[in-house]
């Protein structure tokens, strides 16, 4: 199955498990992770069931488990495609403001 095929509800449903899958191959319990992530269990509880959290608590949950390293690249520019787009936008004028009249 696709994972565009599905909705965002199942989305998070699937990130929520694929942390608690994470945490057991590391060998660790609920309350530690919560600690090393600064959360409250009750928190990664509910995260992991559902995989609904805030933004914060997702990334203090994957710097605890050191699978941190893909929100690098979250919403990073698309690379180009070609070398003619790479020269094309760099081509490109820069917009500057309008001076002022005195």
């Amino acid at each position: 199955m696709s994972p565009y095929s599905l909705s965002p509800k199942d989305r998070l449903a699937q990130l929520g498990e694929r942390v608690r899958q994470l945490r057991m191959q590391r060998a660790l319990t609920q309350q530690e992770l919560a600690e090393r992530a600064e959360i409250s269990r009750k928190t990664l509880i509910r995260f992991e069931s559902s995989g609904v959290t805030s933004t914060g608590n997702l990334l203090r949950i994957a710097v605890a488990l050191g699978a941190d390293e893909p929100f690098d690249s979250l919403f990073a520019a698309a690379a180009y495609s070609s070398l003619d787009e790479a020269l094309a936008q760099s081509e490109a004028p820069s917009r500057q403001r309008v001076r002022r009249r005195s």
